[in-house]
């Protein structure tokens, strides 16, 4: 699409630049709820540790490790999703340079745009892996609950 100073031509351009919105939008919803995620993990993991000096060192070990693999994998979501954000963005100014340098590479946009769908995808599936182990934490946790209520009715039957 070559750039055109005659009046009005360059609303096309805007409108093809502002086309990856959608996206920059999705991505920034979805990194702003990994780095909520984020911040609960660090809350947890300051909760365990306060724990650690309270006795249960074996169920403590098997939390602090589930609690390591959750910051890993939404570290890995927060990397991908910040870097499908600059692909968007990308996407953007590559559309403009192309514009108004008339290079006519209009598959200089479309890789960057599927780049960023693509790291986007691997972002959300990072959050789906680290929401699967806070499961399985809380899984954790209900069983110790558990436990301990049944010790507590066995003592106060005895």
């Amino acid at each position: 699409m070559p750039f055109d100073t005659s009046s009005l031509s360059h609303y096309p351009v805007l409108s093809a630049m502002l086309a990856p919105a959608l996206f920059l939008t999705a991505s920034a919803a979805l990194l702003t709820n990994a780095n909520n995620r984020f911040a609960r993990i660090s809350d947890r993991l300051r909760a365990l540790l306060a724990e650690i000096e309270g006795g249960d060192v074996e169920y403590a070990e098997a939390r602090r490790d589930i609690l390591h693999r959750r910051t890993s994998a939404i570290l890995r979501s927060i990397r991908l999703l910040q870097l499908a954000i600059c692909a968007f963005v990308a996407t953007s100014l590559a559309i403009s340079v192309d514009a108004v340098a008339q290079l006519h590479l209009p598959l200089l946009p479309t890789v960057l745009a599927m780049l960023g769908v693509v790291l986007m995808f691997g972002g959300t599936l990072e959050m789906w892996r680290e929401a699967g182990l806070s499961v399985k934490s809380l899984e954790m946790l209900l069983d110790r609950s558990r436990r301990r209520f049944e010790e507590g009715s066995r003592l106060v039957e005895e």
